[in-house]
């Protein structure tokens, strides 16, 4: 089965970029390319939409100069947090504290649509995330 994909919208409201990707893994395809930086501003969220229609792994190595948290949710899950305004008290996150030299991202995702989404928790100090090899998702 061959990977398709859809770049369907690139949308900055206020703090909050959103990127959509649709696709059907069965190699590894690129969320976001290794040797990039995502920065982000105090406050800041970014959100890559995709879809799966097998289990898939999310995985990448990473660095970043100040905390960061990073999580997996539903468009539902996400569409309610855009309405309240605010990420904080989200259940399913894991973050990073601080500059983080090398880390290791490796998250499972089931059958259906996704959000992934990188925030600055700081209100004030902003984060470089630098991908250090690409985001991809993979079948699983």
């Amino acid at each position: 089965m061959a990977i398709a994909i859809a770049i369907v919208a690139v949308v900055v409201v206020a703090a909050v970029i959103v990127v959509a990707h649709r696709s059907t893994p069965n190699s590894p395809y690129v969320l976001i390319p290794g040797l990039t930086v995502t920065a982000l501003t105090g406050g800041q969220f970014y959100a890559i939409n995709f879809v799966t229609s097998n289990p898939a792994v999310l995985n990448g190595t990473y660095s970043t100069n100040s905390s960061v948290q990073f999580y997996v949710m539903t468009p539902t899950e996400y569409q309610y947090i855009i309405a309240q305004n605010k990420l904080s008290g989200y259940v399913d996150a894991w973050s990073t504290q601080g500059f983080v030299a090398l880390a290791y991202l490796e998250q499972p995702v089931a059958v259906g649509q996704w959000v992934f989404v990188m925030e600055n928790p700081s209100a004030t100090v902003g984060t470089d995330i630098g991908w250090l090899t690409p985001l991809t998702l993979a079948t699983a």
